[in-house]
């Protein structure tokens, strides 16, 4: 949280930290380390740290002596009194720019007056240590609440989120209420036929073991809490879901979302069916609008059961690494989705759009893909051939789980990842990876 040099003091030496006032009935029980500590660790120290301090405000909050100290602005508190502080003027806005920054990043009125009941009741340091990182002894908000769901019985968890996940329905506008299942990892919302929730759920309860295991193969393969799948039966509702939950537009052709490293999370997808039993039948299945793009058409042609699967995967990637590749997130998510929809034409659209890229120079393409360029549905071919080929080709197939651990782990060293998991370079991966698209790809056009 920088500070405004306006409100420098001319003196900046920092405030003592230990304030013995007795806390009040409404304050009594808080501790810097276990409430206070947790919260600057899960939302303030990723910019607020020796690194970064030279451009956010001269301002280092990753020890107490440190966030005493402050930064450009001046001490960082004032211990009793929370309304010439820094560090709580900066949470509630009364001081500009708010922190943390972003409308979606602001912390909850409670999380903010946690902070101001601390720094009331004289903001006292209950470590050993205030010149201590933190993170040495702070438990992130997430542990936190994982703490407090191990408490809960399955039930209370189960109730939790589906008050959340009527809660964010509703705010995309949908007239209708909809049905609530609950599987083994997965509590489904939507308004679809009996038949169709029970063999979702089936799908998504089989998948989510195996995409755990390759992604993030030491955590549990069952989740803490249920995992939300809304399932929209209009666009509409969807576009307008995402907007009020995520604060962003929906790219055209964006089926789908994720959102797995939140409270309640969920995954929320548009039905292909859009909300209609399975055909009897080989019969062609019925789209929803008589003006539909190629693309549109094949994505309709999924089972709602392998789109969901592919947007899990993509959300287990992300929720394991921010900052993992958009080629690794999509390409696993459409390799997972393949492999519940193996013959279905939007994996056959995939195949033909990465051979496509070969054909356009695969190297070039590949590079940029992996570089974070280009289309969203190139990427996603790329990555998808990527991905079937290293799981696919005898010589990789062993390999693969650790190249996928090493990318998510060092997203930013793929060269080394390649080394240390494949034995290759970057240009025998790429050719290796060339050669499997333009031998099995190439038979489908």
């Amino acid at each position: 949280m920088e500070k405004d040099k306006s409100a420098e003091p001319d003196d900046a030496t920092p405030t003592p930290p230990a304030g013995n006032k007795p806390a009040s009935a409404e304050t009594e029980g808080l501790k810097f380390s276990r409430d206070i500590a947790p919260i600057l660790v899960g939302n303030c120290i990723g910019c607020h740290n020796e690194k970064a301090m030279a451009k956010n405000g001269k301002l280092d909050l990753t020890t107490f002596e440190k966030i005493q100290k402050g930064g450009a602005g001046g001490a960082g508190f004032v211990a009793g009194m929370p309304e010439e502080s820094h560090l709580y003027l900066r949470l509630t806005g009364d001081e500009t720019p708010r922190m943390p920054r972003g409308a979606n990043r602001q912390l909850s009125e409670a999380t903010i007056e946690k902070v101001g009941a601390w720094l009331k009741a004289g903001a006292v340091f209950d470590g050993k240590d205030p010149k201590a990182l933190l993170t040495s002894y702070a438990s992130t908000p997430e542990q936190l609440r994982t703490a407090e769901l191990e408490k809960l019985s399955v039930a209370d968890r189960d109730k939790l989120v589906e008050t959340k996940g009527i809660e964010r329905w509703k705010k995309g506008n949908s007239k209708a209420t909809p049905q609530v299942t609950p599987g083994k990892n997965f509590m489904l919302f939507g308004v679809l036929p009996k038949g169709r929730v029970t063999s979702t759920l089936k799908v998504a309860d089989t998948q989510y073991p195996k995409i755990v295991g390759l992604i993030a193969p030491s955590g549990s393969s069952e989740p803490l809490e249920k995992i939300g799948l809304y399932v929209f039966n209009e666009r509409s509702e969807f576009v307008e879901f995402v907007r009020s939950n995520e604060n962003r537009e929906v790219d055209k052709l964006e089926q789908g979302t994720a959102s797995l490293n939140v409270p309640e999370p969920y995954v929320a997808v548009i039905d292909p069916l859009g909300g209609h039993d399975e055909p009897a039948g080989p019969a062609r299945r019925p789209s929803r609008s008589k003006k539909k793009s190629r693309d549109d058409s094949t994505e309709a042609e999924r089972t709602l059961g392998g789109l969901i699967t592919d947007y899990v995967a993509a959300g287990v990637v992300r929720r394991e690494s921010e900052k993992a590749p958009v080629w690794l997130s999509l390409g696993l998510g459409s390799f997972f989705g393949s492999r519940v929809d193996p013959r279905s034409p939007s994996t056959q659209h995939l195949r033909r759009a990465a051979y496509q890229q070969f054909d356009q120079g695969w190297t070039n393409r590949a590079n940029d893909a992996l570089g974070g360029e280009g289309k969203p549905e190139s990427v996603r071919a790329i990555g998808f051939g990527i991905i079937e080929a290293l799981a696919m080709e005898p010589q990789t197939q062993a390999s693969f789980p650790l190249f996928v651990k090493g990318l998510i782990e060092n997203p930013g060293k793929l060269d080394d990842v390649i080394k240390d998991s494949l034995g290759a370079d970057r240009a025998q991966f790429l050719a290796g990876t060339g050669e499997f698209v333009a031998t099995h790809y190439g038979r489908s056009r």
